[in-house]
């Protein structure tokens, strides 16, 4: 939830100070929106998982975090450019998708291994 308040607000920002306009449909930009945060959420509590027992959390959660959210950064920025710069909505719609199934992935391999990792 908060992680999709600050996207708002950095998207309201954005659009006033570097006055940018959606070409392309606002419902595929939120669905965009939306399997971003969730890639984003999946990707962080796989990583709290990971760091429970870590002794130097401070160490390990950016190794962990950076490598499972960099494909969600560049799939998200591109879907955004192709609704903002370019009015391609089929292309920014099969980035979400990606999204999602990138999420999808992600839980589906964290609810495989919670019990491994919790258990030590």
């Amino acid at each position: 939830m908060i992680v999709g308040v600050v996207e708002i607000f950095a998207f309201l920002v954005a659009i006033i100070f570097l006055n940018i306009s959606i070409q392309g449909s606002i419902i595929v930009f939120m669905i965009v929106l939306i399997c971003g945060t969730i890639d984003l959420a999946v990707a962080g509590c796989i990583v709290s998982l990971l760091t429970i027992y870590a002794k130097s959390k401070t160490l390990a959660i950016p190794i962990l975090f950076f490598p499972l959210i960099i494909p969600s950064i560049i799939i998200a920025a591109d879907a955004t450019k192709n609704l903002t710069f370019y009015y391609d909505p089929s292309a920014a719609l099969i980035s979400g998708v990606i999204l999602l199934l990138h999420a999808i992935m992600f839980s589906v391999i964290t609810l495989l291994a919670v019990e491994d990792l919790i258990s030590e």
